[in-house]
């Protein structure tokens, strides 16, 4: 329930936000129980229809992952900025075992500093 609680807040105020935890804890699930609930207008429930419909842009993370890999993904939810003129509609990048990606001798995390800064993050 925490996860949910945290996913919701930081998701509609656009903060960054990484969900730690062991294999099994329901981070996976948090975050599609959030992306199944925020359609916008398309919600059963009348106040998540007040809220932004969530586009996910999903990226596995692996041991071969590259910085220009993770920012082709910034990229892609960059396009949905310039697609769509509906204020109502956020791109979420679901970054799924980040840990896998840590481990990649190409040091394909460093590239998340600048594109995870709150004053400047759009996701």
């Amino acid at each position: 329930m925490d996860n949910i609680f945290v996913l919701l807040v930081c998701i509609v105020n656009r903060i960054p936000v990484i969900i730690c935890g062991k294999p099994g804890c329901s981070k996976t699930s948090a975050v599609q129980i959030v992306i199944s609930n925020l359609k916008g207008k398309k919600s059963t429930d009348e106040y998540f229809q007040k809220l932004p419909e969530l586009i996910t842009v999903s990226y596995q993370g692996s041991q071969n992952c590259t910085s220009e890999s993770i920012i082709k993904v910034f990229q892609r939810a960059d396009k949905y900025f310039d697609a769509k003129s509906d204020a109502n509609i956020l791109p979420v990048i679901v970054f799924d075992e980040i840990g896998l990606a840590e481990l990649s001798t190409h040091n394909p995390l460093k590239v998340l500093h600048s594109k995870l800064e709150v004053e400047t993050c759009q996701y």
